[in-house]
């Protein structure tokens, strides 16, 4: 015996057979309502850049001792042409596999963005002068590169006056090692 499969009738409502349709197409999911006042074309408004304002910190990324800041405006007094010291993470130029500190001059034009001053003067009651009042001062600073900024943040830079080369010290007064 051979069972034929059919196919069940279509079942119509009797809106459907008057030719009513009852659910009408869904319009574009942009536009919900056809006002007068809407966009009939489908091109999306151009996205206004929004201007960012630039950080200004409340306090330097690093602490200078007095003797660094004596050390540092006493050899820029020299080089007028100099916009401060950059405070550089790099690569060991002497062939180790190993990173250092390094300390070299900068001129503005070489500043990046990104890179924070730290500036060299000091108020009337001898506290630091914030970041804020000394961004745009023109006066020589010292500079953290942007690469070395997360590793010294929080660091006092202080000067070995035997060998007359600055060194980086961590909250406790130990020397930091740049690889660790």
């Amino acid at each position: 015996m051979v069972t034929s499969r059919t196919r069940p009738a279509p079942q119509f409502s009797p809106m459907a057979l008057r030719g009513i349709d009852i659910h009408p197409p869904r319009p574009n999911a942009r536009h919900h309502s056809q006002s007068p006042f809407s966009s009939t074309n489908d091109t999306p408004a151009p996205k206004r850049a929004k201007k960012r304002k630039p950080f200004i910190p409340r306090k330097a990324a690093v602490t200078l001792t007095e003797g660094s800041r004596k050390f540092f405006q006493k050899i820029l007094e020299s080089m007028p042409e100099k916009a401060g010291v950059m405070l550089k993470y790099q690569q060991a130029t002497n062939g180790e596999p190993r990173m250092v500190f390094s300390f070299g001059f900068v001129s503005q034009d070489q500043l990046h963005p990104q890179d924070e001053g730290v500036s060299l003067e000091v108020l009337g009651d001898g506290t630091p002068k914030p970041p804020a009042e000394s961004m745009n001062d023109g006066l020589p600073k010292l500079y953290i590169h942007h690469d070395a900024f997360l590793k010294v943040l929080g660091k006092t830079v202080d000067v070995n006056m035997e060998t007359m080369s600055p060194v980086l010290k961590d909250e406790q007064g130990n020397i930091v090692d740049p690889n660790f």
